[in-house]
């Protein structure tokens, strides 16, 4: 009866034991099928811009106003007339400046009879001294009276000049040829140049080249540069990108809250006209572009195998962030492709960053490969519980010794 037991309970000690090998020998080594987070790579293209908004301004606007005060009494062009260099565009009531033009022909009349009549005094006066019939200090006398009434003369000359300037200035030509795309007064009006003169009328010199005023952040200004490809779009043409290119960056600085921008001027061709002035241009400008290349995600780079020793030198955060121009000497990096289920490096030669993705200039990766880009917690818990090496003290998930049932997955 004893050795009947002692049988039976030898024969369920090796099925138990048999049956634990089996359960746990499919764990040994094993990584989870979800383990890796992969990503794929691929040709495309990267492109760098920096972005500011602006507004859309004629490359030349003149603000046409008025040197005398006066009323309007006739406008000759309204918006958007076309106008050339002398058109008449604005006529102010001249009653008074004619009136002092009149006035002012009156004094040089007088003033040259003065000279005329002082001349002849001194005339006479030179004749009675030659002869010894009057002293030299009367002729003195005369001679100054001469010159007085001279300069008399050359002074009503200057007020009749000014005055027939000012009437001249009350007919208002256009300076340049442009179209008007602003008027801002009407007849009837009157306008005062007492302090300051008033603007009449803006004149843009020629909207089939506009440009764009754009205020750009200082962390910015040192990847700018004459000549970049810039690219914009505006609200009215939903959908619609327009090209331009970078002009001038202007030395003016512009702070407001402590923040420095530098306003950054792209030359806009509007041959078929559809833009206008005061129009929000979003800009990008371009800074660097490469095509057809291929791009892996810098997640990639980043990644190292949890189990694997950590490596000082090859990610992306401990090279050197590549600038966007093409100068920039390529650096190295790497990243991890699954090569039978296990973590394999790969060293690569990378080129320009967006910090999102980088180009890679030459490695073992083909379009298509698969790299990991990082490693899902669950699994990694998994991975950490069920791939503890054989002989290994302690039981297994689910075993005895801790009580509780092995988490299901």
């Amino acid at each position: 009866m004893k050795r009947s037991f002692w049988k039976i309970f030898l024969i369920l000690i090796l099925i138990l034991g048999g049956a634990t090998l089996f359960v746990l020998k499919p764990w040994q080594d094993k990584t989870p099928p979800n383990f890796y987070r992969l990503q794929r790579v691929a040709k495309g293209q990267l492109r760098l811009a920096v972005s500011a908004t602006g507004a859309l301004n004629p490359v030349r606007l003149v603000n046409v106003g008025t040197q005398v005060s006066g009323t309007i009494r006739e406008l000759k062009v309204d918006f958007n007339d076309q106008v050339k260099a002398g058109d008449l565009m604005v006529v102010l009531d001249d009653d008074l400046f004619q009136a002092k033009v009149n006035m002012a022909k009156a004094h040089v009349r007088t003033a040259e009879a003065q000279v005329r009549l002082a001349r002849i005094k001194y005339d006479r006066l030179v004749k009675l001294r030659q002869a010894g019939a009057t002293p030299q200090e009367e002729l003195d006398t005369a001679k100054a009276n001469l010159d007085i009434a001279e300069a008399g003369l050359e002074q009503q000359v200057a007020s009749l000049n000014q005055d027939i300037y000012n009437l001249n200035n009350t007919k208002i030509l256009a300076p340049i040829d442009g179209v008007v795309i602003n008027r801002a007064v009407d007849v009837g009006q009157t306008v005062a140049a007492s302090f300051q003169t008033p603007t009449l009328i803006d004149i843009a010199g020629d909207l089939t080249e506009m440009q764009i005023n754009a205020s750009f952040a200082e962390a910015d200004i040192g990847r700018l540069k004459p000549g970049l490809a810039a690219s914009f779009t505006v609200d009215a043409y939903p959908g619609s990108t327009f090209k331009g290119v970078l002009r001038q960056i202007r030395l003016n600085p512009t702070t407001t809250s402590n923040v420095v921008t530098y306003d950054v001027v792209v030359d806009v061709n509007n041959l078929d006209g559809r833009l206008l002035p005061g129009m929000t241009a979003y800009v990008d400008i371009e800074l660097y572009r490469e095509d057809n290349a291929l791009i892996i995600p810098n997640t990639a780079l980043n990644y190292r195998p949890s189990q694997a020793p950590s490596r000082e030198n090859g990610s992306l955060a401990s090279q050197a962030v590549v600038e966007a121009n093409p100068e920039n000497a390529p650096t190295e990096g790497e990243a991890y492709v699954l090569d039978k289920g296990q973590p394999r490096r790969v060293p690569l030669t990378l080129g320009a960053t967006d910090l999102r993705s980088t180009v890679v200039k030459s490695g073992q990766l083909e379009p298509g490969d698969m790299v990991i880009i990082g490693e899902n917690v669950q699994s990694t818990a998994e991975r950490t519980l069920f791939s503890r090496p054989a002989g290994q003290g302690g039981p297994p998930p689910g075993g005895g010794g801790g009580g509780g049932g092995r988490r299901g997955f």
